[in-house]
């Protein structure tokens, strides 16, 4: 196993998961700026906040302008004893500094922290941001167990949910991973496949709390890939790997560090499958997609950490030379980002003096080899990895006792439950008895309280039904109106018209001039009035609609409607009409009627269309649509009774059917009825 850790070394932690994934600027120095500005300004708390979060937008892309801000925002939360903006200046700050000057990283970390603890202030995932990070510097340079310590910290705090930014808790458990991917386990009993295991189960938890599916789905293939990674299942680790560089590039989730690191851990895999070949291929591949930011300081750190790769897999390949001057490169340029104690830099230090050994230079070997134990004894000391397996097995330990504890607590729950439900069946007793002794006293008061709701009931129903009887009558009558209207403008018009005309004819029948066109006129009149006669007769009771049925009749009048004025009536027909009740029939036909007649006079509608559906279970539909000027459907909704509509609404819950109307100025009108018949 210990040939496995100290090749899993390249699982790129910081690359993967440090601060210096999150934030690329953290490997150069700050400059020194003299911030000029009024302190004594008068600023809130909000205006710091927008400071900081100025300095933090612009680390991208200004550094130095990043540094100024956040300066500038400590030195206004010192001043107004802000101490929230001083804990997130100082971890800001601490994040830019980590790389170039670890111990002051170290320092700004711990300040955050003791302001955190000190005050209480701000939300979890501030104080469990510093704490990660505080972790991960002390790894970086070198102190595992302090490292340790603090990332075992914040997963006990993430298991009793305190945490609400699931990323956050997925990078604690990446870097959990890792980190012990990166320790010596050669002398723990540590179920190393377990620790490993537990990680990517709380990763994937985690990630059910993203708020998108593609996001819960992909986001934990990387630590899937760590876990077959440090198995040394190698095929399966690349397919995560590969699968989360296409998904999140897709998701455009996938920032340029993360890519790195990515393409690294494949490369990584191919090293322990002893292909060094395709190592380079994917070492090569991170370098281009560093060449898109040559301009930024992070990318020292970064090509130099590729740097060891690249050098390992040359002295696989006994290209002695060109490894030993990768391993230079890569240690000069971590030796100018910063403090570093790494398994990967121990092992360059040893590959090195293996290469100068080949190449017969056995003095700069030795020297090289002498580096290597120093290294190698201050990376593992036992006393430091007992330590951090005390903390594994102290972990292990807090969560049997959370174990036991929850399942005592449900043991109390059950008695207390026992103890409820026998208390419950006590007072159920109880109010039996009690209830038995005044039963009969209610029973009385009640046996006339339920006379006087029924008499209520009743009065009710009457009011209701001499309602409707009203309505109906106020609909009758209306119809009797229009039909009195019709007889007196229609044929009472041309009865007197044709009247007058033959009276004319007859008196002026002695002279040889008579033109018989006055008698024709006449008759055309009367044969008017003939067909306006029919016309109110086929209104009262059309004889097609007890002939032809429901279907026919409607077709009838609404070509009849059509012909008659500028408003097109289309009519259709869906569904077997036979299974309608005659009865239900003729109402459905003086609705359509009324609602054809407040078309024609009211909606200014070039077309209509009059559609009726039979369903097989015995439903009838009706869409009767326009496309006029509308109408004011809440005054509809407000009006209880009433003519026109307001009768049609009565008439359909008579019939126990449903009515809704829609409408919008200058948009038309659509009515919809429902009818279930009873069988």
């Amino acid at each position: 196993m210990k040939s496995v850790i100290n090749s899993i070394v390249l699982k790129f932690f910081y690359i993967v998961g440090l601060s210096l994934i999150l934030n690329p600027l953290l490997y150069a120095q700050p400059p020194a700026i003299n911030i000029k500005t009024n302190l004594e300004l008068n600023i809130d708390t909000a205006d710091i906040l927008n400071i900081i979060k100025q300095g933090g937008d612009s680390s991208n892309s200004n550094p130095s302008y990043a540094y100024e801000k956040l300066n500038l925002a400590l030195k206004y939360a010192e001043k107004n004893k802000f101490y929230l903006g001083e804990a997130i200046a100082y971890t800001k700050l601490a994040k830019l500094y980590f790389g170039s000057n670890t111990n002051k990283s170290i320092d700004y970390f711990n300040r955050s922290l003791k302001i955190y603890e000190k005050h209480k202030i701000g939300e979890f995932d501030n104080l469990a941001e510093t704490i990660l990070y505080l972790a991960e510097t002390y790894d970086e340079s070198g102190r595992q167990d302090s490292s340790a310590y603090y990332f075992y910290t914040l997963d006990r705090e993430i298991d009793v949910d305190k945490l609400s930014d699931p990323n956050l808790a997925i990078q604690l458990y990446i870097k959990l991973a890792v980190f012990w991917i990166n320790l010596d386990y050669t002398n723990t009993k540590t179920d190393y496949a377990s620790v490993l295991k537990r990680y990517v189960d709380k990763s994937v938890i985690a990630a059910q709390m993203l708020p998108d599916t593609m996001d819960q789905r992909t986001s934990p293939y990387f630590i899937k890939g760590v876990y077959h990674h440090g198995l040394r299942n190698f095929d399966s680790a690349r397919y995560y790997y590969i699968n989360y560089l296409d998904s999140r590039q897709k998701l455009n989730k996938l920032n340029a560090q993360r890519q790195v690191s990515t393409l690294v851990n494949i490369a990584e895999t191919y090293l322990l499958d002893n292909n060094p070949d395709k190592a380079i291929e994917y070492v090569d591949k991170a370098k281009a997609v560093l060449g898109k930011f040559s301009g930024n300081p992070f990318v020292k750190f970064f090509n130099s950490f590729i740097e060891l790769h690249r050098g390992k897999a040359l002295h696989m390949k006994n290209e002695y030379l060109a490894s030993n001057i990768s391993f230079e490169h890569a240690l000069k340029g971590l030796n100018e980002t910063g403090d570093h104690l790494r398994v990967e830099i121990v092992d360059a230090y040893k590959n090195m003096a293996e290469n100068y050994e080949k190449m017969g230079d056995f003095q700069k070997a030795l020297a090289l080899k002498n580096q290597y134990i120093i290294l190698h004894d201050s990376l593992h000391r036992k006393d430091r990895v007992d330590m951090i397996n005390r903390l594994e097995v102290r972990f292990k330990l807090t969560e049997k006792d959370k174990e036991l504890a929850e399942k005592q607590l449900m043991v109390n729950e059950s008695i207390n439950k026992v103890k409820q439900r026998n208390l419950i069946l006590i007072s159920i007793v109880l109010l039996i008895l009690a209830a038995a002794t005044v039963f009969s006293l209610w029973r009385r008061k009640n046996i006339d309280k339920q006379r006087l709701q029924e008499e209520r009931i009743l009065n009710l129903q009457n009011a209701m039904q001499i309602e409707r009887l009203n309505a109906s009558i106020a609909g009758e009558e209306k119809e009797r109106t229009r039909i009195a209207q019709d007889l007196h403008d229609g044929l009472g018009g041309l009865l007197a018209a044709a009247k007058l005309q033959i009276e004319h004819a007859i008196k002026t029948a002695e002279k040889p001039s008579i033109s018989m066109s006055e008698v024709q006129d006449g008759l055309k009149l009367l044969q008017e009035a003939a067909s306006g006669l029919r016309d109110t007769a086929h209104n009262l009771m059309p004889n097609i609609l007890l002939t032809e049925g429901l279907k026919k009749a409607l077709e009838t009048y609404c070509e009849r409607m059509s012909a008659k004025g500028s408003t097109q009536i289309n009519f259709q027909g869906i569904g077997n009409f036979s299974n309608i009740d005659k009865t239900l029939e003729v109402h459905i036909y003086r609705i359509i009627q009324e609602l054809v007649h407040n078309i024609k006079k009211h909606a200014k509608a070039r077309t209509a269309l009059v559609q009726i559906q039979s369903n097989e279970d015995g439903s009838v539909h009706l869409t009767i649509e326009d496309d006029g000027i509308g109408m004011d459907v809440l005054q509809w909704h407000r009006s209880s009774n009433g003519m026109g509509l307001g009768s049609i609404r009565q008439r359909v819950h008579d019939l126990r059917g449903t009515i809704e109307f829609e409408s919008f100025p200058n948009q038309g009108t659509s009515v919809y009825i429902d009818f279930v018949q009873n069988h």
